[in-house]
């Protein structure tokens, strides 16, 4: 951890978040300062069995069952995130200090489905995504290969559009318009209006596009993985399909899956796998999706104005101001994935 830590830039905390060998969620901080790397427990140690409980689960002796949050009821989603700002996040930031902070990463296998960039610390009840820049990250192993390098440049960004149901035409539309504000990379567009986008089709972009955007339909299917995808015209392309396409570390850098669910994974299961963190295991550096079901003027509005705020800026700078215009119980729902170096993904 020592190592990893020193290779962190000075104004980023990680927040190390795990369930421990006894059954406790339980928290460690890992911060390079001045006077060295510093690791130690964040001071925090909650029974899994009361998060369970919080979270809407269910809890017995022999097994403990989480449920994924969602918007569903808004009074019910807003009480659990501050919940877990009053019990876990606020005690382990007050005993960690946040002097000469500006982003914090959150590695949290077994809770990878929490919005934490929508906690709110018990002082001010001001989401932690609102102070500070708040990235989530699939495991240490990552990081610890994407701090040994610059962000790459953006030199091709792909933009597919698939709506068999032609119920997506305005939310393609705007995202479309947003899309078209970058500037610097060259665009490649493939959309449904004309022709069929098909599993092929999409495959050959994903091994030449440095930024991916798609616009459409997704399935998340926690009992069978296998049927979890992107909706085309001729079919599913799939968890297992994304992780073949992008064989070989040659994923997109940037990732956007403006479609329900896509940053959704199984709570049941650590380290499980969501449509848009696929990415990040073949390359990727950063993969933006949503937790949950959102409306599509919601998304499409979300999606445009990260475009409009990219170009000169990170992928989390550009999404954390996307964020300031979603309505309150949707705010939560678009988390990023990855890292990004601080330095703009511009060519």
């Amino acid at each position: 951890m020592r190592e990893l830590g020193a290779r962190l830039p000075h104004d980023v905390l990680l927040l190390h978040i795990h369930v421990d060998d006894t059954q406790h969620l339980a928290c460690f901080v890992l911060r390079n300062g001045p006077d060295g790397v510093r690791v130690e427990d964040g001071a925090r140690r909650i029974p899994l069995a009361e998060v369970a409980r919080a979270t809407g689960g269910s809890a017995s002796a022999t097994e403990i069952r989480l449920h994924r949050l969602t918007s569903h009821s808004p009074d019910e989603l807003r009480a659990l995130l501050t919940w877990l700002g009053d019990r876990f996040l606020g005690p382990v930031l007050d005993a960690t200090g946040s002097h000469g902070l500006t982003r914090i990463a959150v590695t949290a296998v077994d809770l990878s489905w929490v919005p934490w960039h929508a906690v709110p610390l018990p002082a001010t009840g001001i989401p932690l995504g609102r102070t500070w820049e708040v990235i989530q990250i699939p495991n240490a192993e990552f990081l610890a290969r994407a701090l040994r390098s610059a962000d790459p440049p953006l030199r091709k960004a792909a933009f597919v559009a698939c709506d068999p149901s032609r119920t997506l035409r305005r939310h393609i539309d705007e995202c479309r318009r947003g899309f078209a504000a970058l500037s610097g990379p060259e665009r490649l567009v493939l959309t449904d209006s004309s022709r069929p986008v098909t599993r092929d089709a999409v495959t050959r972009l994903l091994a030449e596009a440095d930024l991916f955007h798609f616009a459409g339909h997704s399935v998340l299917d926690a009992d069978r993985p296998d049927r979890s995808g992107l909706i085309l015209s001729d079919g599913l392309l799939t968890l297992s399909d994304l992780e073949r396409a992008c064989a070989g570390g040659r994923a997109p850098s940037v990732v956007f899956l403006s479609s329900c669910e896509s940053a959704a994974a199984d709570p049941r299961l650590a380290d499980a796998p969501s449509l848009s963190t696929a990415f990040l295991g073949a390359g990727g550096r950063v993969a933006i999706g949503s937790l949950w079901e959102v409306p599509d003027g919601v998304a499409a509005r979300t999606a445009r104005a990260f475009y409009e705020n990219l170009p000169g800026r990170t992928p989390v700078e550009a999404l954390s101001t996307a964020r300031t215009h979603l309505p309150e119980n949707h705010w939560p729902a678009f988390t990023l994935n990855g890292w990004s170096s601080g330095r703009p993904p511009s060519a």
